[in-house]
């Protein structure tokens, strides 16, 4: 994730405020604008529209000079313009999932300059799915108990891969989860960034991927809650 914060391909943005370096808003590199506006490796959040990395909707229309709030009330704070392009950008990165590798392009003569994650030696990503994959059935119509050992040390996958005491169906299915936060990185010369994103087939991916979440209830709300439960009982018993 580091690498991918930090943008080589183009030269530092401008300073906002002159003389203060710190001024500079954030850079995006490829690999990083291609995973916040894709689907794939957001969280519960949509993912972002193009422009919002340049202009994010947070920051107010009389940052513009040319806007007409700007000419009514005069120019906008240039350190609260810079405090906010900061805010959305640390924010937007922790509602993004990461990459474990980056993929082999679909068209293989297509040279791009994007960067790995660092990991591919690792081979993480089959890793996960060959946790997640189900045992291949045994062949045959036939099963005693030789053609199954035999048919295990043919086939080292169909042999169990958990020593936990929980269901291996359960254990398969949370690697199948996993998947789904885990985005793969494809180079792709078709793209506005050269990359785009995808699951893995062995991924679940819940439907409710951009349902908004909620905070926890705080305990006036849990107060309110009981209270006005206990009203709506009292309320049907008067009846």
């Amino acid at each position: 994730m580091e690498r991918y914060l930090t943008n080589i391909t183009e030269s530092p943005p401008p300073r906002i405020i002159p003389g203060v370096e710190r001024s500079r808003p954030p850079s995006y590199s490829p690999e990083l604008a291609t995973l916040l506006t894709s689907t794939h490796s957001r969280t519960l959040t949509k993912p972002l529209k193009h422009t919002a990395l340049k202009n994010p909707p947070t920051l107010p229309e009389r940052a513009n000079p040319s806007s007409e709030e700007a000419r009514i009330l005069g120019p906008f704070s240039k350190r609260r313009e810079v405090n906010i392009r900061w805010r959305y950008h640390t924010g937007e990165i922790k509602r993004t999932y990461y990459p474990l590798e980056l993929s082999e392009p679909d068209d293989p003569e297509y040279k791009h300059n994007l960067r790995g994650t660092g990991a591919e030696c690792l081979a993480l990503l089959k890793e996960v799915e060959d946790l997640a994959r189900s045992p291949l059935p045994i062949p045959g119509r036939k099963r005693d108990a030789k053609a199954d050992t035999a048919n295990l040390v043919t086939h080292p996958y169909q042999q169990e891969k958990f020593d936990s005491s929980l269901p291996n169906r359960f254990l398969r299915r949370r690697y199948r989860e996993l998947l789904a936060r885990i985005p793969i990185l494809i180079p792709d010369k078709n793209t506005q960034y050269g990359a785009k994103t995808t699951w893995s087939p062995l991924a679940l991916v819940s439907s409710d991927r951009n349902v908004v979440q909620y905070g926890i209830a705080s305990e006036e709300d849990i107060d309110w809650i009981i209270k006005a439960d206990k009203a709506d009982k009292e309320a049907r018993n008067k009846k």
